[in-house]
């Protein structure tokens, strides 16, 4: 028995509305994550922006000189994506 599949084709102009009904939530999602950094460990900024395809994204940073060395060796950023319930995890490594 074949398996009834359905599908639904989303035309570039209902992909535009959207992701304009998704920039608010992505914007709020990037602004909670950097709240949850540790101020004693560091301060972050969350940055909207629109990427290559027209999605919505949000940019977390660590705005301390040294934030990558602090994401390195504590993982602030990814803890704090992840207490926020984002699917945080590696990329699977290349062959």
């Amino acid at each position: 028995m074949a398996k009834n599949k359905t599908f639904a084709q989303i035309t570039p102009m209902g992909a535009q509305r959207i992701f304009t009904m998704l920039a608010p939530v992505v914007s709020e999602a990037g602004s909670k994550i950097a709240a949850r950094v540790p101020p004693s460990i560091a301060s972050a900024n969350s940055e909207d922006r629109t990427d290559r395809h027209g999605r919505p994204v949000a940019l977390v940073t660590l705005t301390e000189v040294n934030g990558l060395a602090i994401q390195a060796k504590h993982g602030t950023l990814t803890r704090a994506a992840a207490e926020e319930g984002a699917d945080v995890h590696r990329y699977p490594k290349s062959r």
